[in-house]
């Protein structure tokens, strides 16, 4: 891979060549030859290494291929397979919540019925303690009041009788009597 490197020349190849310097010329050439075989022969090897490389990169593409392929159907399925389960679990509780809301629909109904029931009967039952106490209340007013009037004509007949004892305990008094 040095072959590679630029050379910088020579101070010396700059300078025109005389004819005895043939010989050296020739073996100057041979051993550029040389040179330049030695650099075929690295290139080849390095196409050779290239080769094997793209080879081996092709069949990890293809690897990779199978894999990324085998992958894609096997996610397919696990979301095929998954959506069928979240679907069937998704009706499953659907028919769960529609029997659980008619149930506790129907058991809403029957105790709104029967405390609709116990409500309108307990309301009856108190109505008729209220009505019954109210006659009985106004039995026992009546009868106050008629005590209450009995007391009045009592009280002004005693107060009537006090003024009269008082008049006459006056007049006697002053001897008008």
């Amino acid at each position: 891979m040095n072959a590679v490197l630029k050379r910088e020349p020579d101070r010396e190849e700059r300078t025109t060549m005389s004819p005895s310097d043939s010989y050296d010329l020739r073996e100057q050439v041979a051993g550029l030859r040389s040179d330049v075989r030695h650099i075929q022969g690295d290139i080849a090897d390095i196409k050779v290494d290239l080769r094997a490389t793209n080879q081996r990169i092709d069949g990890t593409n293809q690897r990779l291929d199978s894999i990324n392929e085998s992958l894609g159907r096997r996610i397919d399925s696990t979301n095929e397979s998954l959506g069928k389960k979240i679907d069937s679990v998704s009706e499953s509780l659907g028919e769960r919540i529609d029997s659980v809301s008619e149930s506790l629909g129907e058991r809403i109904d029957s105790v709104s019925e029967s405390l609709g029931k116990r409500i309108d009967s307990t309301n009856e039952s108190l109505g008729k303690r209220i009505d019954s106490l109210s006659e009985s209340l106004r039995k026992e007013i009546d009868s106050v009041r008629q005590s209450l009037n009995a007391a009045k004509v009592w009280a002004l007949i005693l107060g009537g009788s006090a003024y009269g004892s008082l008049l006459a305990v006056l007049a006697k008094g002053f001897k008008w009597l």
